[in-house]
Order: C-alpha cells, then sequence, then structure tokens
C-alpha cells in the first residue's frame, strides 16, 4: 500500500498555509484604517498576490483530487476483474469437487464389484470343497484312493484323466475368480490414480483462488486509501475555499477603502487648492486696495483702476494674479483647453509624468465613439475660469451613450458626488484603477465583478458639467497617469 506519511506532511503544510495567510489577512484588514491611498494599494497588492497563491494552490489539489480519483477508478476496474476471476476460478473448483465427487462414486461402485467377484470367488471356493466333501461322505473316493484302487494300468490311465479332468475343472473356475478380481482391482486403481490427479488440481485451483482473493483484499484496501485520501485533500481545498472568500471580502474592503483614502486625498487637495485660492484672492484684493489707495494719494488720483469683470469665474487666472489689472475680456467668452507651455507648472505630486509611466495592461476605450474636448494636464477650468490641473480626460459623446469597462475588474465605487456626479471607480490587476464621471446613471454595485467591454453605465452631464461627456482618469498605485497613453 502507498506510503501515507508524505501525504500526511502535505495535509499539515497546507494547513499552517491556511492558518498563516488567515492571520495574515486579518492583520492587513485591520491596518486599512486611516491608512493612505498608496499604503491602501500596498495592501491590496498582497492580497491579491495571495489569492493568486491560494488558486494556485486550489489548482494543485484539484489536480491531485483528480489524479487520486482516476487512480481509485483504475483500482475498482483492477479489483472488478480480480473478481471475476475469482468466479471463474471459483466455478472451476465446484467442477472439480463434482469430478471427485463422481470418481468416489464410481470407486465405491468397483469396490461394491472387487466385494461381490471375492463374495463368488469363495462361494466356489465352498462349492469346491462341499462337492469333494460330498464325494469323501457318500462313498466318493479322494484322488488318491482312485489312483490306488486302479484295477489295470488302463483303469489307472482312466482314473488319471479323469483327476486331470477335475483339477483343470478346479484350476479354471479359481482362474476366472482370480481373473475377475484383478480385473476390478486395476479398474480400483485407475480410478483412484483419477481421483489423485482431480485432487491436486483442486489443491491447485483452492491455491489460486486464495491468492486471487488476497490480490482482491489488497487492491479493496487500496481503493480505501484512494477514497480516504481523496477526502482530506477535498477537506484542504475546501479551507482553501473559504480562506480565499475571506481574502477576497478583505480585499473588496480595501479596495473599498483605497477609494474613499482616495476621494478623500483629492477632497484635500481641492480643499488646498480653494484655501489657496481664498487666499491668492485675499492678497490680490488688498493689493488692489493698496494701488487704489496710493493712486489716491496721487494728483488726478480721483481715477480708481478697472474692478475684474464679473465673468462668473471663482478664481482669477494665473496670468491675473501676476500682472496689473488689464481690460475684461468679453463676458460671454468661453475658455479654450491651452496648448502644451513648455513653461507649464510643474505637474502635481500625485500625477505620473508621461516619460515615467508604467506599461498598461490592455486597456480599451470606454466610448464607443467621442470627441476629446479636454486633455490631461493644465487648463482653464471650464467652470471656475482659472488654471487649474485636468487629472483626466473629457471625451464628449451624446447623452445615454453606454460606458464600457476598460478593463476586468472589481467596482470599488459607484455612488454619487456633488461634482463627479454618477460616477464608478474600478480597480484592475497590477495596481492600476479608472474611474468614470458625469453618468446619466450606472448600473453596476460596489464589489460587482465586471470583465472588460461591459457596460457600466451611460454618458450624461451630471455633477459639475457643462455638457454631456465622460471624464476618464486613470490611476496607477494610487497616482494619476495620463488616459490617452492607454487608449
Amino acid at each position: 500500500m502507498r506510503n501515507r506519511s508524505s501525504f500526511v506532511k502535505i495535509m499539515a503544510v497546507s494547513l499552517a498555509v491556511i492558518m498563516l495567510v488567515g492571520l495574515l489577512a486579518g492583520t492587513l484588514a485591520m491596518s486599512v484604517h486611516a491608512a493612505s491611498s498608496a499604503e491602501i494599494q500596498e495592501i491590496i497588492d498582497q492580497l491579491e498576490e495571495q489569492a493568486e497563491e491560494i488558486a494556485a494552490e486550489q489548482e494543485s489539489l484539484a489536480e491531485q483530487i483528480a489524479n487520486t480519483d482516476q487512480l481509485e477508478a483504475d483500482m475498482i476496474e483492477q479489483k472488478a476483474l480480480i473478481d471475476q476471476e475469482m468466479t471463474l476460478k471459483h466455478q472451476e473448483i465446484e467442477n472439480t469437487l463434482a469430478t471427485i465427487e463422481q470418481y468416489e462414486l464410481l470407486i465405491a461402485e468397483k469396490e461394491a464389484e472387487l466385494d461381490l467377484a471375492e463374495n463368488n470367488e469363495e462361494d466356489l471356493f465352498l462349492q469346491y470343497r462341499d462337492r469333494i466333501r460330498s464325494m469323501e461322505e457318500y462313498g466318493a473316493v479322494t484322488y488318491w484312493s482312485i489312483i490306488f484302487k486302479a484295477s489295470s494300468f488302463s483303469d489307472l490311465l482312466d482314473r488319471m484323466d479323469m483327476i486331470q479332468e477335475i483339477a483343470r475343472s478346479d484350476m479354471a473356475m479359481m482362474a476366472e475368480l482370480e481373473a475377475a478380481s484383478e480385473e476390478i482391482r486395476s479398474a480400483q486403481l485407475a480410478l483412484e490414480e483419477a481421483q489423485a490427479l482431480v485432487e491436486a488440481e483442486y489443491a491447485a485451483l483452492s491455491e489460486q483462488e486464495a491468492e486471487l482473493a488476497a490480490k482482491s483484499a489488497e487492491a479493496q484496501a487500496l481503493i480505501d486509501g484512494y477514497v480516504e485520501e481523496g477526502v482530506l485533500l477535498q477537506d484542504i481545498y475546501d479551507q482553501y475555499e473559504l480562506q480565499q472568500e475571506a481574502v477576497l471580502m478583505d480585499l473588496a474592503a480595501n479596495q473599498e477603502a483605497y477609494a474613499q483614502a482616495l476621494a478623500a486625498e483629492e477632497a484635500a487637495r481641492i480643499a488646498a487648492e480653494e484655501e489657496a485660492r481664498r487666499q491668492a484672492e485675499e492678497e490680490a484684493r488688498r493689493e488692489q486696495e493698496r494701488l487704489e489707495q496710493e493712486n489716491q494719494n496721487q494728483p488726478g488720483g480721483n481715477e480708481s483702476v478697472p474692478d475684474d469683470p464679473d465673468d462668473g469665474s471663482d478664481e482669477p487666472t494665473q496670468d491675473e494674479t501676476q500682472q496689473e489689472p488689464q481690460q475684461p475680456d468679453p463676458p460671454q467668452q468661453q475658455p479654450t483647453p491651452p496648448a502644451a507651455d513648455p513653461n507649464a507648472p510643474p505637474l502635481p505630486s500625485n500625477v505620473i509624468a508621461d516619460s515615467a509611466a508604467p506599461a498598461g495592461i490592455g486597456f480599451m476605450c470606454p466610448l464607443g465613439g467621442y470627441v476629446l474636448t479636454s486633455p490631461f494636464g493644465w487648463r482653464i477650468h471650464p467652470v471656475y475660469g482659472y488654471d487649474k490641473f485636468h487629472y483626466g480626460v473629457d471625451l464628449a459623446a451624446g447623452e445615454g451613450t453606454p460606458i464600457y469597462a476598460a478593463a476586468g475588474g472589481t467596482v470599488t465605487v459607484a455612488t454619487f458626488e456633488a461634482s463627479a456626479g454618477n460616477y464608478v471607480m474600478i480597480s484592475h490587476s497590477g495596481g492600476f484603477a479608472t474611474s468614470y464621471m458625469h453618468m446619466t446613471h450606472y448600473i453596476v454595485s460596489p464589489g460587482q465583478y465586471v470583465s472588460q467591454g461591459q457596460v457600466i453605465g451611460y454618458v450624461g452631464s451630471t455633477g459639475l458639467s457643462t455638457g454631456a461627456h465622460l471624464h476618464f482618469a486613470v490611476y496607477y498605485n494610487g497616482k494619476f497617469v495620463n488616459p490617452m497613453l492607454y487608449l
């Protein structure tokens, strides 16, 4: 039978790995709170690696289970053949026993015939003796008296002939009886020899049957071992299944925390920008008051510096904060995205430069057709009217146009936010994530796995938007990267 120690060792190691992964997963889950998006991404990467390791262990166990099942099936088939051979061998033994019984009957018949012949021989002897006795009792004489009472030589010859005739008759009868007895003895001996051969064959068949029975028992023991091994392997597989579910739940929780951390960081960044804008406005107001005061103190100082036009902007442009006030642009003029400017401000710390962008994972375009209305990078915000970094690309399309998942992954966010409107965020493998904003509505939910090309929502203009379009953003390890590098 197969050595079970190696299997027991495998089982013990596997269970230890399961416990270790469970403890590690629990530790990672507890460390999510108050972590940054980059730290959470590291945890997500570790959980994804654990999930892959568990999946690999499950695949290996599935192969072992399949192999054990095949060995069990082969042994069952082999045992069936052994049992079939045992059935045939048992039938041969039964036939041999029947033959032995026939020989025993024939031998018994010959013994009866021999007894009869011997009885006949004894009867003939008794008859012969009685005849001689009768000859003497009733005047008949013995052989010697017949000879000595002869009256002449010719009478002697006649008497001797009579004696020889009697002797020949006696000898013939005795020879006949002896031949009959010998014939019966020969037949009996032949039957006994034949019976001995059949009994030897019976002994050989019985030995073969015993060997087959031993093989059948050994095969059954192997089958029982394979069944036991299959049950143990299945138990380990089920443990891995439970652990995989736990890791995936932790992964979903971390992905949700990652999305929340990104949102919180984005909110903090926007708040910081708003605070910087407010301070800039306050500083500009003070500077303008100072200039007005200086102008009033000069001759002809009753002339005032023109105010900035009320064009609906929340913040002056970067040029306006660095120059003397100029004549306002026409109030209805809409700002256009600026061209690439080598003198543009440096990239924010949460943005990866195009030259350092990582290799993609095979993204597809989230729209079937679009017009690029605002690229990735610094631009004049179409609503606020001041320089603001654009962390994605705006793809204009008709309202209601289907939006597709750029790659397969798990939905981490599907909600409404004041500036993003109805939006969805998806976590992909390799540290990538994507977001889709301003939808009319979305048709997925957090924790759901979506495949590449699956419809997740429809183009709209919800949130802070000037028209139907999709704001599409790509993240790598929590930092923004130019989406057009992957489309």
